[in-house]
């Protein structure tokens, strides 16, 4: 876990070092890395950012992270982060996905109002 925050750290200090040069902004080929990346713009519900990053990506949107093995999908749901959750669906995110608890996002947004 301590590797993946500091992956992450550097993936948003590069991050950050591109926007303020205005370049094209893309996000890591690893799905490890990338999710990390995403995973704050999907809880704020930022769709036009992720939208964009997800673009021209390889990423996996139902690559499952953590230790409970829970996609971005699960995220948006149990964030209540609608846009970002319909755009997730629309990339061809599993709904019917499961963690290792059995939740799915459904769930999720259930139990979260």
């Amino acid at each position: 876990m301590e590797r993946a925050m500091e992956q992450l750290n550097v993936q948003l200090s590069r991050l950050t070092r591109s926007l303020r040069r205005a370049r094209t902004v893309e996000l890591p080929e690893d799905n490890e890395t990338a999710v990390y990346t995403l995973m704050p713009m999907v809880m704020a519900d930022q769709y036009r950012s992720v939208s964009e990053l997800l673009l021209n990506s390889k990423f996996d949107v139902n690559y499952a992270f953590g230790r409970v093995k829970r996609s971005l999908l699960h995220i948006a749901a149990n964030c209540g982060s609608v846009e970002c959750l319909v755009l997730l669906l629309k990339r061809g995110a599993n709904p019917n996905y499961q963690d290792i608890s059995g939740c799915t996002p459904l769930h999720l947004a259930a139990r979260n109002g």
